[in-house]
């Protein structure tokens, strides 16, 4: 991975001096737990074998011939979150929450220009907290990251694609994307699917945006869960006596699908907590 990751680099620096750029430092986005100082994967899923571990800033210094201060590596989302409040769709705001639905769901809280990391850089894992969605006959459904009932075992793009076809449903794609074409065009199972995955999106992307109050809420349009017109954006407290549109998903789903009742129902109670193989409280992801 780093070898072809360093070969890209090396390729799009030569573009860069073609054109008359000097690139001075290498900025990586990596899935993962990231240290953002020492530039190592402290943990991640099986999405890439053997990543946890992996020295990403040090690794690609090397290959590339430059100093490690040169190098630096962070997590992909934060990264997004980064680049989006710099120039993008969160510039000018003094805080924004980004939160990614693909893969996995991860999000990014940035604060006066910095991503808020957290004391083990683990800041913004959205898709690694309970939700009362994430059961299935009244069973947590199982999370890549070794742990149960989060929101990235409903909410994910493989958990869409497999939640689709355990119904009965026969995708003509290898991702969500093709769910959602499906639901667009009136797919019963598609729009259940899609239906339960929203209520969970939208239930973690409205209660922290209670909670952490971002002047801009926003998921990205690259993202599996899309949005209208390339991206989703809610300004503003939600609740149903806020004069400002809410943080939930139900929104950028309008263009797709008609509004159908929940196909997973939460659980008896909402403080119900997701079990996993460390503490419940404990967000890092782990492996099986």
């Amino acid at each position: 991975m780093l070898d072809a990751t360093a070969r890209l680099i090396a390729v799009l620096t030569e573009r860069a001096y073609a054109g008359g750029i000097t690139v001075e430092r290498v900025g990586v986005g990596s899935a993962g737990v990231i240290d953002a100082l020492s530039g190592d994967v402290i943990s991640a899923t099986d999405a890439i074998l053997g990543w946890a571990g992996t020295a990403v800033t040090t690794g690609l210094a090397e290959r590339l011939d430059l100093p490690p201060s040169s190098v630096q590596a962070v997590n992909d989302v934060h990264a997004h979150a980064l680049g989006e409040a710099w120039t993008g769709a969160a510039a000018g705001t003094a805080s924004s929450l980004l939160v990614a639905f693909g893969t996995g769901v991860g999000g990014s809280y940035v604060l006066e220009g910095r991503p808020v990391l957290g004391h083990r850089h683990v800041g913004g894992h959205v898709g690694h907290f309970a939700s009362p969605y994430a059961y299935r006959n009244g069973q947590p459904l199982t999370c890549v990251c070794g742990g149960s009932g989060h929101v990235e075992a409903i909410a994910s793009g493989p958990a869409i694609a497999e939640a689709y076809q355990r119904l009965g449903g026969q995708a003509p794609g290898p991702d969500a994307r093709s769910i959602f074409a499906l639901a667009a065009h009136g797919d019963a199972i598609a729009i259940k699917v899609i239906s339960a995955a929203a209520a969970a999106a939208g239930q973690a992307v409205g209660g922290l945006a209670n909670i952490l109050d971002p002047k801009s809420s926003w998921s990205p349009a690259g993202s599996q869960m899309p949005a209208p017109h390339g991206g989703g954006r809610w300004n503003g407290p939600c609740g149903p006596n806020s004069s400002r549109p809410s943080p939930t998903f139900q929104c950028c789903l309008q263009p797709w699908v008609t509004p159908q009742p929940w196909s997973a129902q939460p659980a008896s109670s909402s403080l119900q907590q997701s079990s996993s193989k460390g503490t419940d409280h404990d967000p890092v992801p782990r492996r099986p």
